[in-house]
């Protein structure tokens, strides 16, 4: 939900317990943690520190802002694009050499290709010129990209989840209005150019902000009046809950499957890559709140394959959503980590409907079967994701 742009090691680290789905309606048993970390004062010494301890705990992935003024701060030439990975070739090689894999967002519009003159949270200008950045991480940094083929000492963490967009349904990272129907056509457009260079990599729908049930919902529904192609051809949907408290994360959960099962998407995961409270709160109650979310969805059957809680570690001040600090776990994310692995010996959650992700492995359209990830949705995708941008 918090988004600052600033390139500091390590900005924002983003902690995913990614569930390995088996069977149509099969519970997850993943042992894969992440965590989001907004670190706006680390060094170079603590982003390694962070990094190490991260690895420790399992962490598995970082999801992070991706950028496109950051890569592309000025409009394409005649000599070519101009872009510029070198942030990103550093974030990406230092998750790899701690074994761990980027997943990142794609966001927002460069000043230059901004609908509204200079801001990015404005819609791209032109659809095409989005999607040609998409394409161009996914051709670097995904499945057989360059950046692989340039670095072969590295051990080879491909991206394999690119997130459209981020809160796209708010008017704080969509400015004017949120508009179902202009977000749809991006997706499309973005999707199939990923496609064209990586066809196994995941095209999520960016996170959908809630504070209480049923905006995710509204807008998605538009999305599919808007564009009936839609159907079938969506890798995923990601699900920002900010809500009161771990009872409305898990009905907003269960609202948005139904959603999804109504609009014939039953086979299509929720990946849930934002939640979280403040400190504010205070930490017994942030650690109740915290392991009661892990423990109704980490093992349900709502076709949830990733879970983000907000934030690893956050510099002090603000609201300050952070689990751990510099030197360690706090309660709130040491209840975290021990109630996501409760939950993988405990019986299957039956929380979301009866005809939550019933469709048979194998009638999948738009999830691809990607070996040695997510299972019954195409993906086992078995490690967490950290966010920096």
């Amino acid at each position: 939900m918090k988004r600052i742009f600033a390139a500091p090691h390590l900005l924002i680290l983003g902690l995913a317990f990614t569930c390995l789905l088996v069977g149509s309606v099969a519970a997850s048993a993943t042992t894969i943690s992440g965590v989001n970390e907004a670190a706006y004062d680390v060094t170079a010494t603590t982003g390694e520190q962070q990094l190490a301890s991260m690895q420790a705990a399992g962490v598995r992935a970082v999801r992070s802002d991706a950028s496109w003024g950051g890569a592309q701060p000025s409009a394409p030439t005649a000599s070519g694009p101009g872009y510029q990975f070198g942030q990103f070739d550093t974030l990406v090689g230092e998750l790899a050499d701690h074994n761990m894999s980027w997943l990142p967002i794609v966001d927002y519009s460069a000043p230059w290709a901004a609908s509204l003159a200079g801001n990015p949270f404005s819609a791209p200008a032109s659809d095409t010129a989005y999607a040609a950045y998409a394409q161009a991480l996914a051709g670097r940094y995904g499945a057989g990209g360059s950046f692989w083929a340039e670095n072969p000492q590295l051990p080879y963490e491909p991206v394999h989840s690119f997130e459209v967009w981020n809160e796209e349904n708010s008017t704080m990272f969509w400015a004017g209005a949120p508009q179902p129907a202009q977000y749809a056509a991006l997706y499309m457009q973005t999707r199939a150019a990923i496609d064209a260079v990586d066809p196994t990599a995941q095209v999520i729908v960016g996170g959908l902000l809630e504070v209480l049930p049923g905006p995710a919902s509204q807008f998605v529904e538009a999305m599919f009046k808007a564009q009936p192609s839609l159907r079938g051809n969506v890798d995923g949907f990601a699900l920002h809950p900010y809500t009161a408290n771990a009872a409305q994360v898990l009905t907003s959960v269960d609202d948005f499957r139904q959603t999804l099962d109504a609009l014939g998407e039953s086979a299509a995961p929720i990946e849930v890559t934002e939640f979280g409270w403040g400190s504010g709160a205070g930490e017994s109650w942030r650690a109740t709140q915290m392991r009661s979310v892990a423990m109704g969805l980490a093992n349900s059957d709502c076709g949830v394959d990733e879970i983000s809680p907000y934030v690893w570690y956050e510099a002090p001040g603000g609201a300050d959503y952070s689990l751990a600090t510099l030197s360690g776990l706090l309660p709130s994310g040491s209840a975290w980590f021990s109630g996501f692995a409760a939950a993988q010996q405990a019986p299957e959650q039956h929380l979301c409907h009866p005809l939550a992700h019933s469709s048979p492995a194998g009638t999948i359209k738009g999830r691809r079967a990607v070996a040695g990830r997510r299972g019954a949705y195409g993906d086992t995708l078995a490690g967490p994701s950290l966010r920096a941008s």
